[in-house]
């Protein structure tokens, strides 16, 4: 159902948790099928120095939060505010059930 990179990523969480004092934090999720996705930013000099979720997802969510965290980390604040949602399907690809409904 899900690609090996979404599992892997899904599984392998290395950017869960808290990115620590003095992070800013963004909230995403869906109520309709009960994602919550929280993001945390530590940036020091215009750079992001510790990127972080807490995701309470399905696994592609939680590849994808976990995916955007890696991405962001070590790069500028606005190189990482490009990183768009094309950049993280490409990488992991939607779960099987949506593309049934695209095709």
């Amino acid at each position: 159902m899900y690609s090996p990179a979404a599992v892997e990523l899904a599984l392998s969480p290395r950017h869960a948790g808290s990115a620590g004092p003095g992070a800013v934090a963004g909230e995403a999720g869906n109520p309709t099928c009960g994602d919550a996705v929280r993001f945390e930013l530590r940036v020091t000099g215009g750079r992001i120095a510790a990127a972080r979720h807490r995701t309470f997802a399905c696994p592609h969510a939680t590849a994808a939060a976990e995916l955007a965290c890696r991405l962001a980390e070590r790069r500028e604040l606005l190189d990482a505010a490009r990183i768009g949602l094309s950049d993280l399907e490409a990488a992991i690809g939607p779960p099987e059930r949506a593309r049934e409904r695209v095709d």
